[in-house]
């Protein structure tokens, strides 16, 4: 029995991951062509979703290390330049955003709403995980 409930468990478990991540990835691979070859002339590069999204990981990431750099620098018209870049640099954040949005509205809206329908499936799983974990659980504190 213990070992029926901990291969239900194991498959419950699977099942809800593939919907909860699996297919929302899957969506956004088909609709936005992550796996696409792209040639090696530079008129054929353009920054995609994915682009962006590292772009703006690299500005979190070096931002700390930006502040340092600022809180360094002595008292200049250069210091006070990059302070009020610095400050701007959130709306320029948005703007990118909001640019993409505009372009890819439809596919977004597309993903969302099967994102949201495929983690409706997988939560069943889920119940179903959770369900067979507290058996197992229980068998174990029977059995010792």
């Amino acid at each position: 029995m213990y070992r029926k409930y901990q291969t239900l468990r194991f498959l419950y478990y699977w099942i809800y991951v593939y919907f909860a991540i699996g297919v929302p990835s899957t969506l956004i691979s088909i609709k936005y062509d992550v796996f696409e070859t792209v040639s090696n002339t530079p008129t054929s590069v353009k920054v995609a979703g994915g682009g962006m999204m590292i772009i703006i990981i690299l500005f979190f990431f070096l931002r700390g290390q930006l502040n340092e750099m600022i809180g360094a620098m002595e008292e200049s018209p250069v210091k006070t330049s990059i302070i009020q870049v610095k400050r701007c640099m959130p709306i320029l954040v948005i703007y990118l955003i909001l640019r993409f949005a505009k372009v890819h509205i439809d596919n977004l809206m597309f993903i969302t709403l099967w994102s949201f329908v495929s983690n409706l499936i997988g939560s069943v799983f889920n119940v179903l995980h959770m369900r067979y974990k507290v058996k197992v659980k229980d068998l174990k504190l029977q059995n010792k």
